[in-house]
Parts: C-alpha cells; structure tokens; sequence
C-alpha cells in the first residue's frame, strides 16, 4: 500500500469493489481520502457503518459512479496504452501521466464454506440469474469439498493484488 500512497501528496483513493471494506480502513488509517464503491448493496452497508466518513457509493468497474475514475479493468499490458497521457473526457483539462502497477501476493484463510459464501457475493456471481448462480455455487462447493488441498478444514487462497497508480501531471 506505501508503494502507491508514498509519492502522492494528499492521497485521493478510489476503492472499487470495496467489499466490507477491510481494504478501506487500511487505507483511510494510512491518511488517504478514500471513496469505495460497491456492486452490492448488502456489502456497501458494512462500510457505510464502519466507516461514517467514508464516501461509499453503488457503483461497479463497468459504471463507477465517478467523473473522472481512472481506466478500464483491463491486462496488464492493455491498460498501459489505454491509459497513459489521456484526457479524461468530463475532467475539464486535468492530464494523467503513464501509470505504473506493482502486484502484491498475499493469502486469505478459508474453508470450503467460507470461500463459497465468498464468491456468492461478486459482481459476476450477483448479475447471473438465481438457479444458475445456486447450481455454479454447488459446482464450486463440489469441487473444493473433493480436492485435498481444500476439503478438510482450512486453507489459504492465495491472492494477488494489483495497484494501478496514476500521477496528475
């Protein structure tokens, strides 16, 4: 989190796909204003009641409820010519610099069950309709429940984080 905080005087962060919000504390406790957004409206509450001063808002990576949001999900290699020296549209004469993305592996403890209830909160999982999602989820909950690594008790997702920093010229 320095890596993408550190060089930015005042931090303005845009959280998407906040969740719970866990991300957004760090990242409030770190001194950056922060705005999460959040495809699901059960989710967005917990942030919404964790943290007041938060502005947290329903919003997801295809539609982010801002201005001037900075770049398209996108590879790793695609973002950078999508993104770099553009001018954003409704951001008035506001020009970007080329971005810069670092990856940060981490791991979360789960159980089969845990990781289940994970997914069914998504974006993907949550625009799919009712008897699919139930029988995707049961394939999934199948699976996990069947293979050694993940059938028995806990075990670590690995997860890798990546950062998209992008410097105001």
């Amino acid at each position: 989190m320095r890596w993408a905080l550190d060089p930015a005087p005042g931090p303005r962060v845009l959280d998407l796909g906040a969740g719970t919000g866990k991300p957004t504390a760090a990242l409030v406790a770190s001194g950056a204003e922060v705005t999460a957004v959040e495809p699901d409206p059960e989710m967005l509450t917990e942030p919404r009641r964790a943290l007041p001063a938060v502005r947290a808002l329903p919003g997801s990576a295809e539609a982010i409820p801002l201005s001037a949001a900075i770049g398209p999900r996108d590879t790793r290699s695609g973002w950078r010519s999508a993104t770099a020296d553009t001018r954003l549209p409704d951001a008035g004469v506001a020009w970007f610099g080329s971005p810069e993305q670092d990856e940060f592996p981490h791991g979360q403890r789960r159980t089969a069950d845990s990781l289940v209830v994970a997914l069914a909160t998504r974006a993907g999982m949550l625009v799919i309709p009712e008897q699919e999602r139930q029988a995707t989820l049961g394939r999934i909950r199948a699976f996990l429940t069947s293979s050694p690594e993940t059938a028995r008790g806990e075990f670590t997702l690995p997860i890798l984080t990546g950062v998209l920093h992008v410097r105001r010229l």
